[in-house]
């Protein structure tokens, strides 16, 4: 039951709405992943109580580097609700909390699910509905969109062409990006002419609505991914001599004429688009400020979950009297527009520590990982799929240094999705 409803959450997410409501995206997937996780709860409470009778218990593998970081979750969850205790708990606080251990649940369930019955299948349904994704954001760029073209005429949020079935682009591109690291190691590595067709087309295809999107920092993201794999397959060839040599010098051209597109593409802006990128850029700057004052003035517990949402307006004034901006923004910031600033700002060292921590632990196994099979001559289907895995995690992480993806509930899958699946097959792999 638990697969099933892990399965369930990964496909659906990316591409459930509520067309009809005003903020129709963002709650209504939040809501639907606080059911499919208190089901995955109720099946984690029954497995361990399995497992008192001697029965497999949930995560019956408990490997040093698993339990270190279910200790600095435990750490960094009771830090936040140490705060909420010493800055006052309203409704949308304890939500804030519940939804954090909910998320450190998700990741043990799918180390869980993993462990059992392996990972077969589970990448083809988030690179599917990643793909019905990018063609549904390609065909909006052109102007065909049957589902959401009433909306754009009335008062609901979506006033963005090329989203896919997310609320933005800015929330489309980590999606899309989070997927290309597995698929452009395929293409480094494919075996023929067949194969280097299928994942160029399949590179081709997602690459196409992320450039759509005009998002920078998911440009960035990916242009920073691109370039770690580059160094990475141009050192292993180096140090194998496959005989590759003419497709590495093939594949850094194709990044860089990317990457220089991209960047021209940007500079070259007409009309609205480069000034209102400025502007935004503006704003996140002021919500990063705001958010370090909050953390600077209780940098131990820090203010409180939900905390920048509900006095976001009030530190933004402060921020202004000493940096006033060329235009006052529409509308106050749910979000910092910065995951990790966010979460010092309402959580504090306490809660901040830990979950660098973690992310430091993950880095440190991925770096270990591509170390080790450097020296492998075959890199087989389930390194690939590790090198995409880690990626994939780490496109949404650095996308939370400039948004707010772990704020958003289909992002936020498909980050501990990934950060699961890397984190179990390296595991796997050291035994």
């Amino acid at each position: 039951m638990q697969d099933y409803l892990l399965k369930i959450l990964v496909a659906a997410s990316p591409i459930v709405f509520n067309p009809f409501a005003e903020l129709p995206f963002r709650s209504l997937r939040e809501t639907f992943f606080q059911i499919v996780m208190l089901g995955v709860a109720l099946c984690a409470f029954v497995r361990i109580m399995n497992s008192t009778g001697g029965g497999e218990g949930f995560l019956p593998r408990r490997e040093k580097n698993t339990k270190t970081i279910f200790l600095l979750f435990v750490f960094s969850t009771a830090a936040l609700w140490i705060s909420l205790m010493v800055n006052g708990a309203d409704a949308p606080a304890v939500k804030t909390v519940l939804n954090f251990m909910l998320g450190g649940l998700l990741f043990f369930a799918f180390m869980d699910s993993f462990g059992r019955s392996g990972v077969s299948g589970w990448v083809t349904i988030l690179t599917a509905v990643v793909f019905i994704n990018g063609a549904y954001a390609i065909a909006q760029f052109f102007g065909w969109d049957p589902i959401f073209n009433l909306l754009v005429k009335g008062d609901v949020y979506r006033p963005y062409l090329t989203a896919g079935f997310m609320d933005s682009p800015n929330m489309l591109a980590p999606l899309l990006v989070s997927v290309v690291p597995y698929f452009f190691a395929r293409w480094m590595t494919a075996a023929g002419a067949r194969d280097f067709f299928i994942y160029s087309a399949a590179l081709l295809f997602l690459l196409v609505p992320i450039a759509f999107t005009r998002n920078v920092a998911g440009w960035l993201s990916l242009a920073l991914l691109l370039f770690a794999l580059l160094v990475f397959f141009s050192w292993y060839e180096q140090c194998h001599t496959a005989g590759r040599v003419k497709r590495i010098i093939f594949c850094w051209l194709c990044v860089i004429l990317l990457a220089g597109g991209g960047a021209a593409s940007y500079l070259k802006a007409a009309g609205p688009v480069k000034p209102d990128k400025i502007q935004s850029i503006r704003e996140r700057v002021t919500q990063n400020r705001a958010a370090w004052m909050m953390f600077a003035e209780s940098p131990l517990v820090g203010k409180g979950p939900n905390y920048f949402y509900r006095h976001f307006v009030e530190y933004r004034r402060a921020v202004w009297f000493s940096n006033p901006p060329e235009r006052i923004p529409e509308r106050a910031a749910h979000q910092a527009h910065n995951d990790y600033i966010q979460l010092l700002a309402e959580g504090g060292l306490l809660a901040g520590l830990p979950v660098a921590g973690i992310l430091v632990l993950l880095l440190s196994e991925q770096l270990g990982f591509f170390r080790r099979i450097l020296s492998e001559r075959i890199l087989m289907r389930g390194d690939l799929l590790t090198i995409g895995a880690a990626g994939g995690f780490w496109a949404i992480a650095i996308n939370g240094v400039g948004n707010f993806p772990f704020h958003v509930a289909p992002l936020a899958v498909a980050a501990l999705f990934w950060a699961a699946l890397s984190h179990h097959l390296i595991m796997e792999k050291a035994n």
